[in-house]
């Protein structure tokens, strides 16, 4: 009876002990799964701690817009909306793949807007990229040509207007009640002539409702280039009295290298701020032929140089020599020698 009752308690023991191993084993299986999912959470931490600030949102992508290149100018220029509402700033160091040199003013390009504002709250465009012409749709072009006035340039034209877009009317003996169009950039055929208030233009307009196809009327004058300095020069043309007309050379047709005495044609206008006058849509004359004038020096010293064309001209090869080395003439000789005496 008594070794019954020891077997039974030693049976018990081993169960206890059992038991206890089991729970032991899972607690040490609970410590690894623990120590698993925090070496799985430290890398995350640490990403979070580099590349976003504590409490600030998560970065999201910036949305992507498209436009038009509506202005340039030395280092900077402005995109016209698809909206042709507003312009917005961009600067050439933000043209993708160094293109800035080949953006045209009405080139379609795509671009961000930058997190950071400039002066007044102004934001700016980044990660500016030109666009395959013919990415952005255009509307249908209706065929009526009219003839109109402009009303309000574009504000590239005229920055001190609040509205950006530009408004032409259809020219009648009442303009003030004729119908209006308003454009953009896209809109102008020379997009490099800005149109002024005031100016004579052909338009037609397309199905949404605004001008296309604008043409200035403009007298087209011709003169010579006086002077080249770097990106600016002066045409021999008195606009104001005693001054020469001032261009700039992002006003020459085919970016032609313009040189003194280069004839070229070219239209005026008018800034409505300062009252000063400019050439604009300039064009190299070609002479006949196309070949190119001679230098400018060499016409200089073909000017200068003086010639009696009534003489004839003689041009001495070689001094002449006497039989004992003499030079020339120098000596009387023969006859002439007796002749003298």
């Amino acid at each position: 009876m008594m070794a019954a009752v020891a077997a039974a308690a030693a049976a018990a023991a081993a169960a206890a002990a059992a038991a206890a191993a089991a729970a032991a084993a899972v607690a040490v299986a609970a410590a690894a799964a623990a120590a698993v999912a925090d070496a799985a959470a430290a890398p995350a931490k640490k990403t979070v701690s580099t590349n976003q600030k504590a409490g600030s949102p998560p970065k999201q992508a910036r949305q992507v817009f498209q436009g038009y290149v509506a202005a340039l100018k030395e280092s900077f220029g402005f995109v016209e909306t698809v909206k042709h509402d507003k312009e917005i700033f961009f600067h050439f160091s933000n043209v993708e793949n160094g293109e800035s040199s080949k953006l045209e003013l009405g080139d379609e390009v795509k671009y961000s807007l930058s997190s950071r504002t400039g002066p007044g709250g102004k934001v700016s465009a980044e990660n500016i990229t030109l666009l395959p012409k013919g990415t952005l749709a255009t509307p249908k072009v209706l065929e009526t040509v009219f003839n109109g006035l402009v009303i309000r340039p574009i504000r590239s034209s005229n920055p001190d207007q609040i509205e950006y877009c530009g408004l032409l009317a259809i020219d009648t003996d009442d303009v003030e009640r004729s119908e209006q169009y308003k454009f953009g950039i896209t809109g102008v055929v020379n997009k490099r002539e800005l149109l002024q208030k005031g100016d004579t233009v052909t338009f037609q307009v397309d199905d949404s409702g605004w001008a296309t196809n604008i043409a200035a009327v403009r007298k087209k004058l011709i003169a010579t280039v006086d002077t080249v300095k770097g990106q600016y020069g002066f045409l021999n043309y008195e606009a104001e009295e005693g001054k020469k007309l001032f261009f700039h050379q992002t006003e020459v047709k085919d970016k032609a290298s313009l040189t003194p005495g280069d004839e070229v044609e070219f239209v005026i206008i008018t800034n409505q701020k300062t009252g000063k006058s400019s050439a604009c849509s300039i064009a190299r004359i070609m002479p006949v032929g196309g070949q190119s004038r001679r230098p400018l020096r060499l016409i200089s010293q073909l000017k200068t140089r003086s010639l009696d064309q009534s003489k004839p001209r003689i041009l001495v090869a070689r001094q002449p020599r006497g039989p004992d080395g003499t030079k020339g003439f120098s000596h009387a000789r023969g006859h002439i020698a007796l002749a003298a005496r």
